[in-house]
């Protein structure tokens, strides 16, 4: 995974592409300032679990931040093998990339 990352910075439009997260961020937490709430939730960066950790500063402008998702299934039931699917999902980059 990590190359994978770095290889997103070598690239000029790919890097822009990685602020996308920040960026968003930036603009829904100015629209919470301004209005009180959030008109339409879209995708994670409206969640408050992402907007708080940005909020406390647990998140920074600059950081990767990646979304892990994993789910097993016994493949035989009287047998001890099971099967586990996993992916990560760089969120940096906006949902149509």
């Amino acid at each position: 995974m990590q190359r994978y990352v770095q290889a997103r910075y070598r690239d000029a439009q790919s890097a822009r592409d990685m602020h996308w997260l920040h960026d968003k961020a930036d603009e829904i937490i100015e629209e919470i300032r301004q209005t009180g709430r959030i008109s339409v939730v879209e995708d994670i960066t409206m969640g408050w679990d992402f907007l708080g950790a940005k909020l406390n500063g647990n998140i920074k402008p600059g950081d990767v931040v990646l979304l892990a998702s994993m789910d097993g299934v016994q493949l035989y039931e009287d047998k001890e093998s099971d099967c586990w699917m996993y992916i990560w999902i760089l969120i940096n980059l906006s949902p149509d990339k």
